[in-house]
Order: structure tokens, then C-alpha cells, then sequence
């Protein structure tokens, strides 16, 4: 298993390693325990293998401040994540085609004599989106324009809630960090429009 050391405690029956770990969610953390035996010897070869600063001190507890950091981190990356999720049509690979689309869009609209053969994903959407590969460029570009419109605040706010959270020194910090950043979260406001397909 990956992930930062962050604590470790001795017991009885044997060591508890504290790691925080990526989570399942692009761009949480969590903290993951294990369990191992004093005597392991892969236990002992990773620890062995880490750099010095890398293992922290036999502690009896994890930290508490480094663990309300990270679910905080959390919870600000997933309130953004639902905020995007009004925009945009979440599944594997979409967010490269949103980018081809622009492209194709900018380049269609400033080419004086466009080859549908150039522009093969707008030419696919003529009389789906809009009745004319005009429109359906012109719908790209709206629909970029909204995004953009939304994206900036929204990293502002999160990107500044995870910088405060990095350098909060108690948990009530902390948790005030969290609810002011929701609370602007939830204020960023654009008409959602229809995803594209």
C-alpha cells in the first residue's frame, strides 16, 4: 500500500500504521490503518525502504489535525464536484471531447469556406443540436463560454478553501473554513444549461 506514513502506535498485538491515502474520489485523501505484526518482514522492508522524514514517530494516536484536514479537503472537492456535475456530462472521455468541440467550433466559425470533412464532430450534430453546422458551432461556443463563466469562481473559492485548510492550526478553523466555503460554493450561480450530448 501507498501513501504518506503519518503516524504509527504500538500495541499489544502488534503496530498500527496511519497512512493517508488517495481515495477513490480524484483529488480526496483519507486516512487508511493497518494492521501489522512487529516481526513482518515486508512490513519492515517498506518502512526500511521510506525516507527518514517520511515515517513519523511511534505516536499513541494519530494525528487528529492532519486527519480533520484531509476530510475537510474532502468535503470542499465534493460540494465543487456537484456544482460541476449541473454543467457537464460526467462519463469516461467527455471532457476531452468538451475541448474538441471548442476547437472545432473556434476553427469553424473563422474559416470563410469551412469543409465538412474538417469538422467532423459538429457535421455529426447538424440537425441534432442545430439545424445548421453554423448553430451547432455557435452552441459550442455558448456552452464554453458558460462553463468558463462558472469554472473560475468555483476554483477560486475551492483552490482558497484548501490553501486556509493546509494552514489551519485547530479544528475549529477548520470547520469555519469549511462552512464559509460551502456557503460560497452554493452562490455560484449560472442558468444551468441543457448538457450537451
Amino acid at each position: 500500500m501507498t501513501g504518506q506514513i503519518v503516524s504509527a502506535r504500538r500495541t499489544a498485538d502488534g503496530i498500527v500504521l496511519h497512512r493517508l491515502v488517495p481515495s477513490e474520489v480524484e483529488g480526496e485523501v483519507t486516512m487508511r490503518l493497518i494492521e501489522v505484526l512487529p516481526d513482518d518482514p515486508d512490513w519492515l522492508e517498506a518502512v526500511a525502504a521510506l525516507p527518514p522524514d517520511d515515517v513519523a514517530p511511534i505516536e499513541p494516536a494519530p494525528p487528529l489535525l492532519a486527519v480533520l484536514r484531509a476530510e475537510a479537503i474532502c468535503g470542499i472537492n465534493r460540494v465543487a464536484g456537484e456544482i460541476r456535475r449541473r454543467y457537464v456530462t460526467v462519463m469516461p472521455g467527455e471532457e476531452m471531447l468538451y475541448l474538441r468541440k471548442e476547437a472545432e467550433a473556434r476553427a469553424y466559425l473563422a474559416d470563410p469556406d469551412p469543409d465538412p470533412a474538417d469538422y467532423p464532430l459538429i457535421m455529426a450534430e447538424e440537425g441534432i443540436t442545430a439545424p445548421t453546422a453554423w448553430h451547432v458551432a455557435q452552441v459550442y461556443l455558448g456552452l464554453s463560454a458558460v462553463w468558463i463563466s462558472l469554472a473560475a469562481p468555483l476554483e477560486t473559492a475551492r483552490l482558497g478553501a484548501i490553501a486556509q485548510i493546509e494552514l489551519a492550526e485547530d479544528a475549529e478553523t477548520i470547520r469555519a473554513i469549511v462552512d464559509a466555503a460551502c456557503v460560497q460554493i452554493a452562490a455560484i450561480s449560472n442558468p444551468a444549461p441543457e448538457q450537451p450530448a
